[in-house]
C-alpha cells in the first residue's frame, strides 16, 4: 500500500534523480538493486532499506541524509538556519588565534560544565537551545585555554567541537561538520588525549557509513583503535575500544563481512582479553609529537613518599657498598639524597636535544612534599606548584623513537625499574612517503626484563642472576599480540637497567606449538638463525616484518 506520507524517502530518491536527469532504468542500472525494486520504492509502496538507501546516494554522489531527511531543519526553518550556523562556523575560525583580550570568561570549572550539558543537550535533541549557545562557548574555553592552558580544558574544547560536529550534521551543513572534526582532532592532540582523537576516528567513519563507503569506514576504526594503543587501560579508554568494536560490527555487517563481525563482537563482549593490541601495561603513556614542533610538558609528582623498594633506599641510605659506590681519592662520598627524602623524581628525555633547564638532571629532582634539589628548575615558576616542574623540547631532530624515564639522583634504577618510562615519538609528515606500516601496524616494543618473588611480587637486585629474570615487554610479562597476515613496522627500545638482548625468530612460536621448557629460542651462532641485537640501555632499532 502506497505510503501517506508525501515526503517519504522514496520520494526524496526521485526528486533527487531527476535532478541527476536519471531514468527509473537508468538508476537501476547503476545500483545493485531491480528496476522494479526502485520503482516500488519511489511511489512508497516498499521501505527503502538502509543498505538500499547508500546505494542510491552513491550512485547519485550524494549524503545519504538528503535522502533520509533532517527531522530537525524544517523545525528550526523559521529562526533561520544561517543566522545559527554563521556564529557557530564563525567560532571554528578561533581556534589559532589565541586569547582574546577583550573577552572576560567565566571560572574554567563552570565552562567544562557548561560543555558536557551541551552535548547532553544535543543528544536531546534541543538543537536550537545548543546552536545558540555553542558559539559563545568556544569563545570562552578558546580564549581561557590558550590563557592557562590546561588538559581539562582542551579536553572541553574538544566537546565543543564535537557538539559543534553533531549539530551541523543534523542540520545538513556537512562541510562545517567537516571543520569540526578536524578542530576536534587540534584540540584532542593539546590534551594529548587519545581517547578523544579515537573517538573522532570514529566520528569519520560514521560519515562514511552514512555514504555506503565501509572501506574507509573500516579501516578509521583500525585507526581508532591504533591511537589506543600506547594508553593505559582506564575505564574510559576500555569504553571507547568498545564503543569502537561496535561501530566496527554494524560497518563490518554492511559489509558482508562476516568474520569482522565476528571478531569485533568478540572482543568488544571482553575489552580486557589478552589478544588486544599488545598495549604499554605499566609504563607511562607514549607522547607523540611533529618535527619542529615544540612541546611543554608539566610534571606533577604525586607518588607515595614511602618508595616502593623502601629496603633498598634504606640501604643506600646506609652505605651498602654493592648499592653506594666508594669516591675515589681526594673525592669524599656523600649520601646521594637527604635523610628526609626516600621518593624524588626528575623527567629526562633520553636522545634528544634538550635544553639544560629542561634536561632532567638529577639534581633537578623535586620530591611529592616539594622538596627541591640543589639544582631544580623549572619554565615559568609562577605556574607551577612546589611538587610540579615545566619542561619544553623544541623537537627539531629528524623523526625517531626517543624515550624518557625518571632520572632522580640516587634513585634512578630503583625508579625506572619500578615503571617510570614511557615512549616519546618524533614524527615528520615526509615520512609518510616511505610507505611504512602505521596505525595499529607500527608496534612500539618496549624490552625490560624484571625480577619477581614467588608470591609474583616485584624484586629488585642488582645481580645478574642469569636465567632467573622475566622479560617484559611494554611492561607485560609473556606479552601477547594477535597480528594479521601483512607486514608490521617494529619500533624496538631497550629500556632495561642493565641487560643486552639478542632477538631471535622462533620457529615453535611462529607455528603455535607450545615450545618445551628446556628448549630455548637463544643461539650462540647467530649466522645459523635470524637474529637482532639490541644493545645497551636505550638502543633503539625500527625494522618492518611480515606477520605468517
Amino acid at each position: 500500500m502506497p505510503s501517506p506520507d508525501e515526503n517519504h524517502t522514496g520520494a526524496r530518491i526521485k526528486e533527487q534523480r531527476r535532478i541527476a536527469r536519471l531514468t527509473q532504468r537508468e538508476l537501476a542500472g547503476i545500483i545493485p538493486y531491480s528496476y522494479s525494486l526502485l520503482n516500488q520504492v519511489e511511489c512508497g509502496a516498499r521501505a527503502a532499506t538502509p543498505d538500499f538507501v547508500a546505494a542510491v546516494a552513491a550512485a547519485l554522489r550524494i549524503d545519504v541524509t538528503v535522502l533520509t531527511g533532517q527531522p530537525y531543519v524544517t523545525e528550526l526553518q523559521q529562526d533561520r538556519l544561517s543566522a545559527l550556523v554563521r556564529p557557530i562556523r564563525e567560532s571554528l575560525d578561533l581556534y589559532d588565534l589565541g586569547a582574546d583580550p577583550a573577552l572576560e570568561p567565566r571560572p574554567a570549572a563552570q565552562l567544562v560544565g557548561d560543555a558536557a550539558d551541551l552535548c547532553q543537550a544535543v543528544r536531546a535533541t534541543h538543537l536550537r537551545k545548543a546552536a545558540v549557545k555553542l558559539p559563545g562557548l568556544i569563545a570562552e574555553i578558546t580564549s581561557v585555554a590558550w590563557r592557562t592552558p590546561t588538559t581539562e580544558l582542551w579536553q572541553a574544547l574538544a566537546s565543543t567541537y564535537r557538539t559543534a560536529h553533531d549539530i551541523a550534521v543534523k542540520l545538513g551543513y556537512f562541510d562545517l561538520s567537516s571543520v569540526a572534526l578536524d578542530r576536534m582532532a587540534w584540540a584532542a592532540d593539546r590534551a594529548s588525549d587519545a581517547s578523544l582523537a579515537a573517538v573522532r576516528q570514529y566520528m569519520r567513519a560514521l560519515v562514511y557509513f552514512r555514504e555506503g563507503e565501509y572501506t574507509i569506514g573500516q579501516r578509521l576504526i583500525r585507526s581508532g583503535h591504533g591511537l589506543l594503543q600506547g594508553d593505559a587501560r582506564t575505564r574510559e579508554t576500555i569504553a571507547v575500544t568498545g564503543q569502537l568494536h561496535l561501530g566496527a560490527t554494524v560497518i563490518a555487517a554492511r559489509a558482508r563481512d562476516q568474520h569482522a563481525v565476528d571478531t569485533h563482537l568478540e572482543q568488544a563482549a571482553n575489552p580486557h582479553d589478552r589478544r588486544k593490541a599488545i598495549g604499554m601495561g605499566y609504563l607511562g603513556p607514549t607522547i607523540s609529537v611533529n618535527k619542529d614542533h615544540p612541546t611543554v610538558v608539566k610534571y606533577r609528582n604525586e607518588l607515595p613518599t614511602t618508595h616502593m623498594f623502601q629496603s633498598v633506599i634504606d640501604d643506600i641510605r646506609n652505605g651498602n657498598a654493592q648499592l653506594t659506590p666508594t669516591a675515589p681519592p681526594p673525592y669524599k662520598s656523600k649520601p646521594p639524597f637527604p635523610p628526609n627524602i626516600n621518593v624524588w623524581n626528575v623527567v629526562h628525555q633520553h636522545g634528544g636535544f634538550t635544553a639544560p633547564q629542561s634536561d632532567g638532571m638529577p639534581l633537578q629532582s623535586f620530591s611529592p612534599d616539594g622538596f627541591h634539589a640543589e639544582s631544580y628548575t623549572t619554565l615559568d615558576p609562577s605556574r607551577v606548584k612546589p611538587n610540579e616542574a615545566i619542561s619544553g623540547y623544541t623537537n627539531h631532530e629528524r623523526s625517531s623513537m626517543l624515550w624518557y624515564h625518571d632520572h632522580g639522583m640516587g634513585m634512578t634504577s630503583l625508579n625506572v625499574y619500578a615503571g617510570l618510562a614511557g615512549l616519546y615519538l618524533i614524527r615528520d609528515p615526509a615520512d609518510e612517503r616511505l610507505g611504512l606500516p602505521r596505525g595499529e601496524f607500527e608496534v612500539p616494543l618496549i624490552l625490560q626484563d624484571r625480577t619477581f618473588h614467588r608470591n609474583g611480587s616485584l624484586a629488585y637486585t642488582m645481580a645478574d642472576r642469569e636465567g632467573e629474570d622475566t622479560p617484559v615487554v611494554n611492561g607485560k610479562a609473556y606479552p601477547f599480540l594477535a597480528v594479521e597476515p601483512r607486514r608490521y613496522r617494529l619500533r624496538i627500545l631497550n629500556a632495561s637497567n642493565e641487560r643486552f638482548w639478542r632477538l631471535t625468530d622462533c620457529p615453535e612460536a611462529r607455528t603455535g606449538r607450545r615450545r618445551p621448557r628446556s628448549s630455548s629460542c637463544r643461539t650462540s651462532h647467530p649466522s645459523s638463525q635470524n637474529h637482532t641485537p639490541v644493545g645497551g640501555n636505550g638502543s633503539r632499532t625500527s625494522t618492518s616484518s611480515s606477520a605468517p
